[in-house]
């Protein structure tokens, strides 16, 4: 049997829209999603979970409350702000981006995820402090929102330990990465293997 736990406010689930909710409030939901599986007679005695992308960033902080498995596809690992700038980067030099205006458009970045992801400043005030910033990250931090969700969400996310979740799993591991991911790194991938232990591979 295969369950798909969906965000708050989209397709089958109340409540307000997803990108109005905090990360803890959208942990919760994936946690009593695995409660209610756990609970299902007509289910494995504990579930494998698989996590995508942002998923496979929570998939460590749902193992203890009780799987057999997880496997994870173009997930990052570390503190969110180095996961950020990382595929910033990615994105930059896919697009061939190179030398002095690589290393401009990184430094600006920087600045924009420190202040705002780090240091909980709002893009808005942000902007208003620095004007020439929002040639570089305006589509994605804009008023209160970081790529259209609450400034929050990710605040929240940045103060997570994944390195520490990750070496407290204690069930097999896959980790996937696709060779043409630049949201994630393969160093990554290989990371949250090493980090898994000896039931782990990528």
């Amino acid at each position: 049997a295969v369950v798909r736990v969906e965000r708050d406010g989209v397709g089958d689930s109340d409540g307000p829209h997803c990108t109005d909710l905090d990360f803890e409030a959208e942990l919760a939901g994936y946690r009593a999603g695995l409660d209610w599986v756990v609970e299902q007679s007509w289910a494995a005695p504990l579930p494998v979970l698989f996590g995508h992308s942002l998923g496979g960033m929570i998939a460590p902080l749902l193992a203890p409350a009780g799987t057999r498995g997880i496997a994870v596809f173009g997930a990052g690992v570390g503190r969110l702000r180095d996961i950020l700038l990382g595929t910033a980067r990615r994105r930059a030099e896919l697009v061939g981006m190179t030398g002095a205006a690589l290393g401009v458009f990184v430094a600006s970045i920087e600045t924009v995820v420190d202040r705002v992801v780090v240091e909980g400043v709002s893009p808005a005030e942000l902007y208003a402090e620095r004007p020439e910033l929002p040639a570089v990250a305006s589509q994605w931090y804009a008023g209160d929102r970081v790529f259209g969700r609450v400034a929050a969400f990710y605040r929240q996310l940045e103060q997570r330990d994944l390195v520490s979740a990750w070496r407290e799993v204690r069930v097999p591991v896959l980790a996937l990465h696709g060779s043409a991911d630049w949201v994630a790194s393969a160093p990554d991938t290989a990371r949250i293997a090493a980090l898994a232990g000896e039931a782990a591979r990528s």
